[in-house]
């Protein structure tokens, strides 16, 4: 299976980008093909665009992880992609 780990401080420093609701659509379109590639995120920081980088992942059947101490990153790394062929009915981490 693929899958998409994105790991960012998520800021949107692009004010010609195109805007969240422009990604999504084809994101979810997509997902409804039957060939969906999961968007992992994992956001960083206290900047980090959480909450859109969890309607991406959430658009694709991904996960959606948030950490602020980057010794955790390595665990949290290796949780999204262990999971990812479970996805979207895996347990949280921890659960």
């Amino acid at each position: 299976m693929n899958a998409v780990v994105l790991l960012t401080d998520g800021e949107d420093t692009d004010a010609d980008g195109i805007s969240l609701d422009q990604l999504l659509t084809p994101l979810r379109n997509e997902q409804a093909s039957g060939q969906p590639v999961p968007i992992i995120t994992i956001a960083y920081g206290d900047s980090s665009g959480a909450q859109s980088l969890a309607a991406i992942s959430a658009a694709t059947g991904g996960a959606s992880y948030e950490v602020s101490d980057p010794s955790r990153i390595r665990d949290i790394f290796l949780d999204a992609v262990g999971k990812r062929a479970c996805r979207p009915q895996c347990q949280p981490a921890g659960g």
